[in-house]
């Protein structure tokens, strides 16, 4: 066999060999469209009848994404269970609860001032609400800035943690954002300002 009908049976072979290719760049480009649709975090109906939108599991290591509001977008940026002295986390913690911490990213992107008030958030589950026990004492997001806003809850021990729910101040609007699980959060001691690996 000689090089042109060598040539010629590798022009033949080329077609099917490109379609392959060709359908494997629409499996990856499919693939990496639904990864990024992942990663930008979905609201959906807590159930059928609620006009609850909710954000999935800011524990996770993409946390919550980011959760539109009046003001621009907050994004929920950790959880850690708090320890030591209840003095130092400036919260009321009853018998049978524990303190955790939502660190709160707050974009404004307003021309005004953001006057942040804590009674947006509150986290609920099936047992009670939970109000917010304290926060940074930051009242104002200034026009086109973004603060992190700390909060802090006293909550029941339980194998996840309450969801944290948003009330926009302008429209009413309420979104639930599912928090994750309890166990093996990061520790944080607001005494000694030391962070430590969960159990």
């Amino acid at each position: 066999m000689n090089g042109f009908q060598d040539s010629s049976a590798a022009a033949a072979a080329s077609p099917p060999r490109m379609a392959r290719l060709s359908l494997v760049a629409v499996w990856a480009a499919a693939a990496t469209g639904g990864v990024l649709g992942i990663s930008t975090v979905a609201f959906q109906h807590a159930s059928s009848g609620s006009p609850q939108p909710f954000v999935r599991d800011a524990t996770a290591p993409r946390l919550a994404g980011r959760i539109a509001t009046s003001f621009g977008s907050i994004s929920p940026n950790a959880v850690e269970r708090l320890v030591g002295p209840a003095s130092a986390m400036h919260l009321t913690i009853p018998r049978g609860l524990h303190g955790v911490q939502v660190s709160l990213i707050v974009n404004n992107v307003q021309r005004r001032s953001l006057h942040f008030r804590s009674r947006w958030f509150q986290l609920v589950d099936a047992t009670g609400r939970y109000p917010v026990g304290w926060r940074s004492r930051i009242p104002v997001v200034r026009p086109l800035a973004t603060r992190t806003i700390l909060l802090r809850f006293s909550i029941p021990s339980a194998a996840r943690l309450p969801r944290l729910e948003y009330r926009d101040p302008a429209t009413g609007a309420t979104t639930l954002i599912d928090l994750g699980s309890a166990r093996n959060l990061v520790t944080f001691n607001p005494a000694t300002h030391q962070h430590g690996l969960g159990g």
